[in-house]
């Protein structure tokens, strides 16, 4: 008798591990080895990885017949007959293709990344970066001005519109998720997407704004002008044209802005930019010294990630 108990014991230690394996979380694994299983798992996504050389999406909620057509090179042609219909068709081909790249963007432009991939790395380092810059304010409020100015402004209740239907596109895909097209990454991490909000549209905007700005550039220069308060000097450390500029049209110098009716101001296109007269330059500092320095120290902990 004792001998079948202890091996009804001994034959339930090994499922048990089994499932214990198949649930831990192991480092930013959240999924575990469950991610292994034949079912359910990393395999089922292959089920849907070929493309067949041309491909018709249906998708639920449209208003009226829209069609997207996938070529042979996987790139969507969509056709709808209302401006939401067309745009609810390129958010859920957004989320289909790319949901995963969508989501962490994201949680990075907003300080949650930790949330995905926990302290890990400079995760913590890169959300306080985020939260100090405050992208994700910035996002909300814009969204709160569109919301507050659609109804007096056709331009801005356009771009509302689309944004609208871009996120509702966005989350029919997210709601009709199977284990075979869920993003391979989200079941490696354990994670489950959110539903997507129209703030969430916004805060790339701004991280590619923010990006594309030169970031905290801008401040550090503005303290090195004021610490050596020579202009010239500071020119020459900071041109306006660096040698090496590779500039996308390279005859730029040949082309002229004025041949064009919409030409802004209509000046030449010039290599070297006409001299600023010494008079225009600020004879204070842009910006205090004091709240310079202020802004600096915030950010000092954590900038050197970036």
């Amino acid at each position: 008798m004792k001998r079948k108990v202890a091996n009804l014991g001994l034959s339930l230690i090994g499922p048990v591990v089994l499932i214990i394996l198949l649930t831990m979380p192991i480092g930013p694994l959240a999924g575990g080895l469950g991610i292994l299983q034949p079912v359910g798992g990393i395999f089922d996504v292959g089920k849907g990885v070929t493309h067949p050389d041309t491909e018709r999406v249906y998708v639920p909620g449209v208003q009226s017949e829209t069609r997207i057509i996938v070529d042979e090179w996987g790139i969507p042609h969509i056709y709808g007959q209302t401006i939401e219909d067309a745009f609810f068709g390129l958010g859920y081909m957004h989320a289909r293709d790319r949901l995963f790249q969508m989501v962490m963007q994201n949680y990075l432009a907003a300080g949650r990344i930790s949330e995905v991939i926990g302290g890990m790395g400079y995760a913590i380092e890169s959300d306080k970066f985020q939260r100090s810059i405050g992208l994700a304010r910035a996002a909300e409020a814009t969204y709160r001005w569109y919301v507050d100015n659609a109804a007096t402004n056709p331009d801005v209740n356009y771009s509302l519109r689309a944004i609208n239907a871009h996120v509702a596109g966005v989350n029919a895909f997210i709601n009709s998720m199977t284990s075979e097209n869920t993003p391979i990454e989200f079941k490696i991490l354990g994670f489950t997407p959110e539903p997507w909000t129209p703030v969430d549209t916004f805060i790339w905007a701004k991280m590619m704004t923010w990006g594309l700005s030169g970031g905290v550039r801008d401040l550090y220069r503005e303290m090195i002008r004021a610490k050596i308060q020579n202009s010239t000097m500071y020119s020459e450390m900071f041109p306006d044209y660096w040698p090496y500029t590779v500039p996308i049209i390279p005859e730029q110098y040949n082309l002229s802005l004025s041949e064009y009716d919409d030409a802004p101001g209509g000046y030449p296109a010039s290599v070297v930019p006409p001299a600023v007269p010494a008079a225009a330059e600020a004879q204070t500092d842009l910006i205090p010294q004091e709240k310079l320095d202020r802004i600096l120290s915030v950010l000092s902990s954590v900038i050197d990630f970036f």
